[in-house]
């Protein structure tokens, strides 16, 4: 195996057609992890993400697996340095899941491959968080991380009593009937009230359940996310709340780019009762479920029901197989019908400089304006030592991949044999 990394988006657009090979053969890696919507994060973010491309030695197009990064900076108070670390390049994002894009029949060697080019590379830890793979790969994959030059963790916490558990993803398996969901996946009882109140509003006057229209997306968008800030602004704080909407926006204006988004909203004479956003796969049969806002002062019952009901159905009607209500095991979900997998937070932290010290040149840019702000912020000294670092790395460039004779300004190179 050989690993090449890819650093521009001209680069990675030439891996289409073999990125798409894969993720089709691959059970594992879902609509955050396509290359149609990774390109989009990719384009929007420059600079700051790189894929490691693991391909047969005497076979340059085969690619059979993929593991896209994001490469951020952090200012080490206690080094008094820059340092990179990885994390998955979907979360640039806010990917819901995230893991690799590999060939089944490929996995031994690919995986360890990655690995062991991902030692090669300069950082000082990476953070894999909603990583969705299985235990087969992820041992793999850390085989090739010694324990007295790496440690290891994934995130394990005990959750207190009643506290919602992000590690949990709950998701609907769709059967071929809405008829057949209604009779098999809920109780008598969800299923009286889902017929009872989605008949209140097809019979209603006033009451409106339609999908948004690309035309309206950013309007009805807005709305929702307004109703969404007005229950969690009070509780998650006002700042934290609007860089939170601020992030949906994003994951969800990159999606639409791809036109993958199904929003359907409850309409009473004009008035936004509530609505849900969602992220379609159509390549995986899967409907990502992603935020809701609804008026808590409305008096109409069982709104989030009927609209999840509603979008059920719509997925059964377009051949969905899957329900995914994302991140949290909260109740409702369970009356659904759903059923849980989970995904790891891991953390690889290195204990030593291997691999060609702890800053990536990527970073180099994200290193300056750092600077900037220490400048501006009176932080003179550790200005002085960040300059005398990103000096220090510019005058070897080329360590960054040691079997490499290619320019620093490379679009792919590869770094294991």
């Amino acid at each position: 195996m050989r690993v090449d990394l890819i650093e521009t988006p001209e680069a990675f657009e030439q891996l289409e057609q073999s990125w798409n090979r894969v993720q089709e053969a691959d059970p594992d890696a879902g609509y955050f992890l396509s290359w149609k919507w990774l390109a989009v994060v990719f384009r929007a973010n420059r600079g700051r993400w790189r894929v490691l491309a693991a391909r047969p030695e005497d076979e340059p197009l085969n690619y059979v697996a993929f593991l896209p990064l994001w490469l951020d900076v952090r200012w080490s108070q206690s080094q008094v340095e820059f340092a990179t670390k990885l994390e998955a390049a979907g979360r640039l994002s806010w990917a819901q899941y995230t893991g690799f894009v590999c060939m089944p029949d490929s996995e031994e060697e690919a995986l360890v491959a990655l690995a062991a080019a991902l030692r090669t590379l300069p950082w000082s830890h990476a953070r894999l968080t909603n990583w969705l793979v299985s235990d087969r790969r992820r041992a793999l994959f850390l085989s090739t991380f010694p324990a007295d030059e790496y440690e290891v963790s994934i995130e394990d916490r005990v959750r207190a009593e009643g506290e919602i558990d992000n590690r949990v993803c709950p998701f609907v398996p769709l059967p071929d009937s809405y008829e057949e969901y209604l009779s098999t996946r809920v109780s008598a009882n969800t299923r009286q009230k889902i017929r009872r109140f989605s008949r209140r509003v097809e019979q209603s006057a006033d009451l409106q359940l339609t999908p948004t229209s690309p035309d309206h997306f950013e309007e009805h968008l807005d709305a929702l996310l307004e109703l969404w800030l007005r229950k969690w602004a009070p509780v998650r704080g006002q700042g934290s709340a609007e860089r939170a909407a601020r992030k949906y926006r994003q994951i969800l204006g990159h999606s639409m780019e791809c036109d993958a988004v199904f929003m359907p909203m409850l309409w009473s004479a004009g008035s936004l009762l509530g609505g849900l956003v969602h992220i379609v796969d159509r390549r995986k049969g899967a409907v990502h479920f992603i935020v809701a806002g609804r008026d808590e002062a409305a008096s109409e019952p069982s709104i989030g029901l009927v609209l999840h009901a509603y979008s059920i159905r719509w997925a059964i009607d377009n051949k969905m197989r899957l329900y995914d209500l994302c991140h949290g095991n909260e109740p409702y979900k369970y009356s659904l019908g759903a059923i849980d997998k989970r995904i790891e937070h891991l953390t690889i932290r290195r204990r030593s400089r291997v691999g060609g010290g702890r800053l990536d040149p990527m970073n180099v840019a994200d290193g300056l304006e750092t600077i900037v702000k220490f400048l501006a912020a009176g932080r003179v000294d550790d200005a002085v030592s960040a300059c005398r670092q990103l000096a220090t790395l510019s005058r070897r460039p080329t360590e960054l991949c040691p079997s490499s004779e290619a320019e620093p300004n490379r679009t792919s190179t590869t770094v294991l044999a």
